[in-house]
């Protein structure tokens, strides 16, 4: 039987579009993929980009190029760049949930080295707007192609005599070696909402490729 606003009134008119609204996943004034069976106090709503969320964030570390995010995961080999104006790099990539599209993205590349412990390597931040494949069906999105940058005294023993770089005048340049240690890559993404996750790998870099 249908109920008319005559027999509700008007607050009960709006109650009941509110339950019939929520039925169907969707929320009044609210865009964004829709939330189906979320439970209440997994609903976010958030006000940045007018959206709404089921669940906490969620950040996905990977080390994609130029051709999109590839993940990652510990004890993965991952390559050393060889950049066209010269230096070193690793490529890190996110992919992320329960987030507006603009976001920053924290990063932090670190090496683990037996007994002195963890030497900082590199540190980054960008304020980028994510890629989402499917905008209408879900909040995943991804940002790929940061570059962690290798300091020159961790450059790499790389054959290829392509590769010509700038000499490097630290007094540790040839004693350490970025392939011959374990690389800790580190990724924190947060958007306007104040809202955060993080995720980090421990990687095994090897020598070298050109950047495409």
């Amino acid at each position: 039987m249908a109920i008319g606003a005559g027999t509700l009134g008007a607050a009960g008119t709006a109650a009941a579009l509110a339950a019939a609204l929520a039925l169907t996943g969707c929320e009044p004034g609210i865009g964004g993929p829709p939330i189906g069976d979320c439970p209440a106090e997994d609903v976010f709503r958030a006000a940045d980009c007018q959206q709404t969320y089921c669940g906490e964030p969620v950040v996905r570390l990977g080390s994609g190029d130029t051709r999109g995010h590839e993940p990652v995961g510990d004890g993965d080999a991952t390559p050393v760049w060889f950049g066209p104006q010269g230096g070193y790099h690793l490529f890190v990539s996110a992919e992320m949930e329960n987030l507006c599209p603009v976001v920053f993205l924290r990063y932090r590349m670190e090496a683990e080295v037996r007994r002195a412990g963890t030497v900082l390597l590199y540190e980054g931040q960008r304020h980028v707007q994510a890629v989402r494949p499917d905008p209408e069906r879900s909040s995943l999105q991804r940002y790929w192609n940061l570059q962690a940058v290798v300091p020159c005294e961790w450059w790499p023993d790389d054959p290829d005599p392509a590769h010509e770089v700038q000499d490097c005048t630290h007094p540790e340049a040839g004693r350490r070696r970025i392939e011959d240690v374990a690389v800790r890559l580190w990724i924190e993404v947060e958007d306007h909402n104040g809202r955060l996750a993080s995720d980090e790998a421990l990687l095994d870099p090897f020598c070298c490729q050109d950047v495409e």
